[in-house]
């Protein structure tokens, strides 16, 4: 799974940072509905995480209209995984783990 952050524009022209999920084929898993905000433990972890985000400006912008219609089109055509579903929690988890040295 690769994760990443994007900016994104909303149905009402909003723009905002989201985290989006990929396969490693790059077919879409999911993002976040709601836009991230910046937190850390401390401040040297908040600055790593302005960084992260930072990021995002490099990339084209997409939109949520854009991403649903991907989704609903994998859907339709079967691409898309039919495995049981996890929350996002779960796969912040499973990606921290894939973060740590083996």
């Amino acid at each position: 799974m690769i994760w990443t952050y994007r900016v994104v524009r909303d149905e009402i022209g909003r723009y905002s940072i989201r985290e989006l999920f990929y396969e490693r084929d790059g077919r879409l898993i999911t993002y976040s509905k709601t836009p991230v905000a910046p937190v850390g433990s401390s401040s040297e972890d908040l600055l790593l995480q302005m960084r992260e985000l930072r990021g995002a400006f490099d990339l084209p912008i997409l939109s949520t209209v854009e991403l649903d219609a991907t989704l609903s089109k994998q859907e339709k055509t079967g691409q898309k995984e039919t495995g049981p579903r996890i929350s996002l929690e779960q796969i912040k988890v499973e990606l921290a783990g894939e973060a740590e040295p083996a």
